[in-house]
């Protein structure tokens, strides 16, 4: 039956060269045909058609972007049973950047932090098998493993290759941590929007909101948080944002375009300013979120320049070959930005190295603004290790001042 599908495809192809190209778009596939006819006559190994086919529909997708790939129907059963199976984590994020896998989040206390990989660390080979021409979803699939499993990864970092071994253990990850920072300003870090994010961002605010009654200032760190779930960051910004559109979706396809739009109910005080503070790790899900806010003028961008990851895919069954998970839209902020491969401009540039332009340009706000109050012990701490973090809280204390 497999046989016949193929000749019944490849003979529609060669009666589609009788038209004209004017009529038939599909006319440059005899240049495909004629290809495979060549391999299969001349090439010294035997090759099995179906494994030809597959390989060509994997490099027309790695032509696309690094999110659409293909895999053949063994390929897609063996993920989905590896995929039920009980799995341990790395305490890693990865993203796809130029053609390179890049470490975006290493969480503390996990065993890649505990192994000295760090952020920017460029992934180049897994198992000792390398990750070039290797799609972004494979890539991942390749580094998971069961608790207790071993597993080798070599990074570059700075022109140089580092091997790390490591074991898969059982990684918990808090979707937020925070603090007050002093009298009336608060901190919070969005690590990850994960299924509990809205809760747990939604509580944490109201409890801070309840002792605080006067709040002045909130800060809001996304940096190096790589997404999770788009409906998590959208309720999220919602909690912000009273009316109007917090995100488009727009495709080839009119009818699959939606606008997702915010709510009054539940919103909270916009008597307070807000600083986000993200940089170049900041993707997808927390692009969509910063984008939102800033766009409806509710927060100030601080930091770097996001990721660019904005694209939706889909999956679609290729009979007989395999699966197909392709890029079908894009999410555009409020405004109509496009994310994809753009990212998100803060307002306000604070870049990670040369600390020097930027004290040089904030020079009179530090000497203009307040300390913000007695500071808690452990924001002191962490604003000696951050400047980064301190210009942002700078920032933060301008606005409240205004």
């Amino acid at each position: 039956m497999k046989r016949v599908l193929l000749l019944l495809i490849l003979f529609s192809i060669q009666n589609s060269f009788c038209k004209p190209s004017s009529e038939d778009p599909y006319t440059p596939l005899k240049t495909f045909a004629e290809s495979l006819h060549l391999i299969e006559k001349h090439y010294p190994k035997a090759v099995k058609r179906d494994q030809l086919i597959s390989g060509a529909i994997k490099g027309m997708l790695f032509e696309l972007d690094p999110y659409s790939h293909f895999m053949t129907k063994e390929s897609a059963e063996t993920f989905q049973r590896q995929s039920k199976s009980r799995y341990g984590g790395l305490g890693i994020e990865v993203a796809f950047q130029q053609k390179k896998i890049i470490v975006t989040s290493v969480f503390e206390k996990s065993p890649a932090f505990k192994a000295g990989i760090q952020v920017g660390d460029i992934l180049t080979h897994v198992r000792g098998q390398s990750l070039e021409q290797v799609s972004f979803d494979t890539a991942v699939h390749k580094i998971r493993g069961k608790i207790g499993e071993k597993i080798s990864l070599q990074v570059l970092r700075e022109n140089q290759k580092k091997k790390f071994s490591l074991t898969f253990e059982r990684v918990r990850i808090p979707s937020i941590t925070g603090m007050k920072i002093s009298k009336n300003f608060i901190y919070v870090r969005i690590l990850s929007f994960r299924d509990s994010t809205f809760k747990d961002l939604k509580k944490f605010l109201r409890k801070e909101f309840q002792d605080e009654k006067n709040p002045k200032g909130l800060l809001i760190d996304i940096r190096q948080n790589s997404g999770g779930i788009v409906e998590q960051a959208l309720l999220s910004a919602d909690l912000f944002i009273s009316a109007g559109i917090l995100t488009v979706v727009q495709s080839r396809i009119p009818e699959q375009n939606k606008t997702f739009q915010a709510k009054e109910l539940g919103t909270l005080s916009s008597g307070f300013p807000i600083v986000v503070l993200m940089d170049q790790y900041s993707a997808s899900a927390s692009e969509i979120f910063a984008s939102a806010l800033q766009d409806h003028k509710r927060a100030v961008l601080t930091g770097e320049k996001s990721f660019g990851k904005g694209s939706i895919q889909s999956v679609f069954d290729v009979e007989p070959h395999g699966t197909l998970k392709l890029t079908v839209a894009h999410y555009h902020s409020p405004k109509g930005q496009m994310i994809e491969q753009r990212g998100i401009q803060p307002d306000i540039k604070i870049p990670l190295k040369n600390y020097h332009s930027v004290i040089k340009k904030f020079k009179k706000i530090f000497q203009s603004v307040s300390t913000g109050g007695q500071k808690n012990s452990k924001w002191i701490q962490m604003e000696r290790k951050d400047l980064q973090l301190k210009f942002a809280f700078t920032v933060l204390l301008e606005l409240s001042a205004q």
